[in-house]
């Protein structure tokens, strides 16, 4: 929605609220049921103990489990998230390739923050493959492999999200580098 909203302009929040209201009405008899399993969903998967978020379980070993590591980690995750929609929003160059290129920009942000724990949610990402997307994206759609646990590697969780994770973290340092080593050169996230 940031990519394609304008300050002031209501026209495209107000958009997607009617989509998702009509694509949710034919559903309107199940009740409270109609948003499915989400809250044992979040349970289920460890993002309410920290265990399924990559970050909070990078945190937990180095520091041993606390109590406040997953409200600080969403609080700072929704900040970051927050702060590149309203960046994206606010921005004065508008052209097809900088829309598409804010919301592979996004997406790749919320996909990282709240590490998936299956492969197939960086299906997404695939689509800007084709459109431009530059290598910390290559790399976390590739490196997504390893998100299917291959019987070469130990069970445990931790290991293989961190051997899935690692390409694409020295990806975005390389990039990141190359920016700021040549702030002309425009090298796309």
């Amino acid at each position: 929605l940031p990519a394609f909203w304008r300050p002031w302009d209501w026209r495209a929040p107000l958009a997607v609220i009617a989509a998702i209201l009509l694509c949710y009405l034919p559903y309107a008899g199940a009740g409270r049921g109609v948003l499915g399993f989400a809250g044992g969903y979040a349970s289920e998967e460890g993002l309410l103990s920290g265990a399924g978020i990559w970050l909070v379980a990078l945190a937990q070993f180095i520091v041993g489990e606390r109590s406040w590591l997953v409200p600080l980690y969403l609080t700072l995750a929704a900040g970051v998230m927050g702060w590149l929609a309203l960046r994206i929003s606010f921005r004065a160059e508008q052209t097809p390739q900088s829309k598409v290129d804010d919301i592979a920009l996004l997406l790749t942000a919320g996909i990282f923050f709240f590490s998936p724990n299956y492969a197939w949610y960086v299906l997404a990402l695939v689509p800007f493959l084709a459109l431009g997307a530059g290598a910390p994206i290559w790399a976390l759609t590739l490196a997504a492999f390893f998100l299917y646990r291959p019987a070469i590697l130990p069970e445990n969780e931790f290991a293989w999200k961190t051997i899935a994770t690692l390409p694409f973290l020295v990806a975005l340092a390389a990039m990141l580098l190359a920016r700021r080593q040549t702030p002309a050169a425009r090298i796309k996230a």
